[in-house]
């Protein structure tokens, strides 16, 4: 629900870094910001500026937003199920165009083809699924004191109902009672503290209130709580400017290699490009598996890529790397032994640090090394909350 007011802030937060001397960037913002506020010219601006760029991702994600919203002011009819086809229309085509951000699939989920839209089903127990369909709906219409109070019914009812309590907080944020909906996502972070929407949307309402720090651990916190979800990175991406810090990803150029079970088995998969770090950590991880697969992955049991053995193959790679340093370089190997250099150096500080795993839980983490995520984060909070200021914000 709350998507359809908040996506268009975190829109303006990336148009408003254009250049303002540019006059098409400067009337999509203003449109884009009349769109926020609800104003009726607000179609008609966006529509204007789609005939001069009808490739523009942002502007037709946005209009898809203000048209939806639109919709849900109006009662259930043709009137509305037109409008939200339109609306429909507009994130398809944004999403074909390559608009990449995680909010499109919401926003696609929410209408169906035929411009119905989705209903969820909001509790098991009846009456506070209606009560709570009564809010979402006061919502829509944008008759906030009337959604609080359907919140609240709710709560009275069943106090640990997290979807009721978070969106009590949402309705306090959109009618611009900061303080109150701070409290309420708190709240609702206590009810799930391995849900991510939560801390992100109490960092959006600490922004309003000027509280930088704050927010930023919230929007950290969002990332801790579920790094594979695209909405807490997105999140944070949305305060950047005002956090005045431009982050990016340490050791990046760190080798990789793909494994795969043999008839005779572990099969390294060499490129053209193979150097001798590469073939160093591919090693690595046939020695972890030749070493404890077998007693942590009986045969029976299909393998598993671990956090485990990633770690082991980069603390092993780590020590060849410093061998290797010590070394002259023969020529043939020189410059991709340069190349990684910068990328080692800084994987060698990172393990220095004790956040190795923290680092391959982020950033080097597929499927199969992602289901231990969730075991590593309920013991090492502090520990991801030191990776991500230090090697991804870094801030000193």
């Amino acid at each position: 629900m709350r998507y359809f007011l908040l996506l268009a802030a975190l829109l303006i937060a990336g148009t408003a870094w254009a250049d303002s001397t540019d006059s098409f960037e400067l009337r999509k913002l203003q449109a884009i910001q009349s769109a926020q506020k609800h104003k009726p010219e607000a179609e008609s601006a966006l529509k204007t500026l789609l005939r001069e760029r009808p490739t523009d991702t942002a502007l037709l994600f946005q209009l898809g937003i203000f048209l939806g919203d639109r919709g849900r002011q109006l009662e259930p009819g043709k009137t509305r199920k037109a409008i939200m086809r339109e609306a429909r229309k507009y994130f398809i085509e944004a999403g074909k165009l390559g608009f990449k951000d995680p909010l499109i699939t919401t926003a696609l989920a929410a209408i169906k083809e035929d411009g119905s839209e989705s209903t969820d089903h909001l509790s098991d127990n009846p009456e506070i699924d209606g009560i709570l369909h009564e809010a979402e709906e006061a919502y829509a219409h944008h008759q906030f004191d009337r959604a609080i109070e359907r919140y609240q019914a709710a709560l009275k009812i069943q106090p640990t109902n997290y979807f009721a309590t978070l969106n009590l907080g949402d309705a306090y944020f959109s009618s611009e009672r900061f303080a109150e909906a701070v409290t309420w996502f708190k709240k609702a972070v206590v009810l799930n503290p391995n849900r991510e929407t939560a801390y992100r949307y109490c960092g959006d309402a600490l922004l309003r209130q000027g509280r930088k720090d704050d927010a930023l651990d919230q929007f950290l916190s969002a990332i801790i709580a579920e790094p594979y979800n695209g909405y807490p990175w997105r999140g944070l991406q949305s305060g950047l400017k005002v956090f005045l810090l431009k982050p990016w990803q340490a050791a990046q150029e760190v080798p990789t290699a793909t494994i795969t079970d043999g008839s005779r088995g572990p099969e390294i998969h060499l490129t053209d490009n193979t150097n001798a770090l590469q073939l160093g950590y591919a090693a690595a991880r046939v020695e972890w598996q030749g070493k404890y697969r077998a007693a942590r992955f009986p045969q029976e049991t299909p393998y598993r890529w671990t956090l485990e053995e990633e770690v082991y193959a980069l603390n092993s790679l780590l020590k060849i790397y410093a061998e290797l340093k010590s070394v002259k370089q023969p020529p043939e190997l020189a410059q991709a032994f340069t190349d990684a250099t910068e990328s080692m150096d800084e994987l060698a500080e990172i393990s220095a640090a004790g956040l190795l795993e923290a680092h391959v839980l982020f950033f080097r983490a597929n499927k199969d090394i992602a289901a231990d995520y969730a075991g590593y984060r309920d013991k090492n909070r502090d520990k991801l909350r030191s990776y991500l200021i230090k090697y991804y914000l870094h801030i000193p």
